[in-house]
């Protein structure tokens, strides 16, 4: 990793990854109708949202359509916000690299 001082000290995938937590948190509490600061991403999803796998998928859809990517079916059996957030930053980090190398 390298420091980059025009980001804080932070690398680029520290702020990648900071950028995708703010805004899949920012969606959720869209279309969840809840406040994202009181999300908690170790909790059961399904608990803290009170909803169902369609609004899990739900979600994902709006996730998907905001960072120009195509989530695995499998997001539905995420169980944590940790777990989704980690399957989101690794679909979008993999479309920015094809996007830098031109695929």
């Amino acid at each position: 990793m390298f420091f980059a001082p025009a980001l804080g000290g932070y690398t680029r995938k520290t702020v990648v990854v900071m950028g995708v937590k703010e805004r899949v948190f920012s969606i959720l509490g869209q279309e969840l109708a809840i406040d994202p600061s009181t999300l908690d991403p170790e909790q059961d999803i399904r608990q803290q949202f009170d909803t169902d796998t369609l609004g899990i998928v739900r979600c994902a859809s709006k996730i998907e359509q905001h960072f120009d990517v195509d989530l695995p079916i499998s997001i539905v059996e995420t169980r944590t916000l940790n777990e989704l957030l980690e399957m989101v930053h690794k679909v979008v980090e993999e479309r920015r690299k094809a996007r830098e190398s031109g695929v």
